[in-house]
């Protein structure tokens, strides 16, 4: 016997993508932001989702992280930044058995304000 249900078509499917579409865009289309705080904190969000996101594919494919580059004076004490060293990794799964190692990981960065608008002025001539 034939379905019963009723199949979607293409544009059926497509509306119910746009439905889940995140706030910031409307069916596709992106709504203008005029505010350069309004940028920068959805920027945060972003950043705080994209990491959880990347611990996750970590954790799935045993994925490593590089630490931040630090040198030690005699006793151990941090003294700043290292010069010329190897970059060292850690396995995320070495990071959750030792939640202290997860503060030298060496995560990626929002631009700041002042290096947006260096870009912004460069790439748009003012």
């Amino acid at each position: 016997l034939p379905s019963l249900r009723r199949r979607e078509g293409p544009r059926q499917v497509n509306s119910l993508r746009c439905k889940r579409q995140y706030a910031a865009s409307q069916c596709g289309r992106q709504l203008p932001i005029h505010s350069l705080d309004q940028l920068f904190a959805q920027a945060a969000g972003v950043d705080i989702l994209l990491r959880k996101k990347v611990q996750a594919w970590a954790g799935q494919c045993d994925g490593r992280f590089q630490l931040q580059d630090t040198k030690t004076d005699g006793s151990g004490q941090q003294t700043g930044p290292a010069v010329h060293r190897k970059p060292e990794f850690v396995r995320w799964a070495d990071v959750w058995e030792d939640g202290q190692v997860s503060e030298r990981i060496k995560w990626g960065k929002v631009k700041s304000v002042d290096r947006a608008m260096e870009k912004l002025l460069r790439s748009y001539g003012g």
